[in-house]
């Protein structure tokens, strides 16, 4: 694996957009300023999306920075079914004006009354209706295990069967396995053929609060190499798979954002297969 796989999710500092006024050119001032050279970007962080568009495109070649991905936050268990679509395809848009070759999105969040069989058709009718466009576009969809109600490896391997896209694959957040009670590495492991774009994270146990899992045990954010996500273990895995995508920071630890990405980016660096 090689450095330049490496990238920082603009959620690792979703707390300085939320409370301390950034925007994503504050984000991107961090990312330079600490040698990160890719970065991912979401949707829900637009301050002003037709002014910022432009800006953002001129800022990212200035830098020479690569988007290792866009990523949208649609929920096909809403009611607007249409609005879901609308955002994966402007997604799909924007993915083309950054020139980036991955959509990340979800299928569905736990609603009052609604388990994953409920709404498991509506996931698989809206993501089939939008791979043609992904394909036409050359970007890839790539699923997210996020949460609780699509959240394990079987859960996302079923639904990029069920779409049968070539344009519809995984987005393996490392970290959220642990919440459905799944191993990482295992889970890493049955994704693996379809697996485009990897969330890395790492999660700390405590007695309470934090994260609850399905089994309800609880855990922290932390920095990588501070919990219990073999995440050298994972990237030695695929590294002799072949995977040649990026392998995208989320920090969701507590303390100071900047402070968790520098030093989870600096494990990560060490943990890289030679």
């Amino acid at each position: 694996m090689q450095a330049d796989q490496l990238a920082v999710s603009m959620w690792s500092v979703h707390r300085e957009y939320y409370h301390h006024g950034w925007d994503v050119f504050d984000f991107l001032d961090f990312a330079d300023e600490a040698g990160i050279r890719s970065v991912e970007l979401l949707n829900n962080f637009w301050r002003n999306e037709e002014e910022e568009l432009p800006k953002l495109e001129e800022e990212l070649l200035r830098r020479r920075m690569a988007v290792a991905a866009w990523a949208v936050s649609n929920d096909f268990a809403r009611a607007e079914y249409d609005a879901q679509i609308d955002e994966i395809l402007h997604g799909i848009k924007l993915a083309q004006r950054l020139k980036t070759r991955t959509v990340r999105v979800f299928a569905a969040h736990p609603r009052p009354g609604i388990d994953l069989d409920h709404v498991l058709p509506t996931v698989i009718r809206g993501l089939k209706a939008v791979a043609p466009q992904a394909q036409s576009a050359g970007v890839t969809l790539a699923i997210e295990n996020h949460g609780l109600l699509a959240g394990k490896s079987a859960q996302i391997l079923a639904l990029i069967r069920e779409v049968d896209s070539p344009f519809v694959r995984a987005n393996t957040d490392i970290g959220n396995f642990l919440l459905v009670d799944e191993d990482p590495l295992q889970a890493v492991r049955e994704l693996m053929p379809y697996i485009a774009h990897v969330h890395v994270k790492d999660m700390v146990p405590v007695s309470e609060g934090g994260f609850a899992s399905l089994a309800g045990k609880h855990y922290r954010g932390g920095a990588v190499g501070e919990g219990v996500v073999p995440a050298g273990e994972i990237m030695a895995a695929l590294d002799q798979a072949g995977y040649r995508g990026y392998l995208s920071l989320e920090f969701e630890g507590e303390g100071d954002e900047r402070t968790g990405v520098r030093q989870s980016m600096t494990a990560l660096r060490r943990l890289l297969p030679a």
